[in-house]
């Protein structure tokens, strides 16, 4: 029988744009993924400019005139620590 798990999924909000995540496994009867990236694009970032670390400046101005942003997110994960809930 086929191992069946997710793969990829894809997010379309009102607001905040689309989100694409695509999940990878290192062995075929991996039941978690290995690594795991996040793609998106959106209209607008709401970030908290104090996350960009002190004596950043940032043009606001040309930041909207931009356009959409298109960014990844890539998470690697190793040595799972699992519990069944309950138990």
């Amino acid at each position: 029988m086929a191992l069946r798990r997710l793969q990829a999924s894809e997010i379309n909000t009102k607001k905040e744009g689309t989100y694409q995540v695509l999940l990878q496994y290192e062995k075929t009867q991996d039941l978690l993924p290995k690594l795991v990236t996040v793609s998106f694009e959106v209209e607008k970032i709401r970030m908290p400019i104090n996350l960009l670390g002190k004596g950043t400046s940032i043009d606001r101005k040309q930041m909207r005139s931009e356009g959409n942003k298109k960014g990844n997110i890539f998470l690697q994960f190793s040595q799972y620590n699992t519990r069944l809930l309950g138990q």
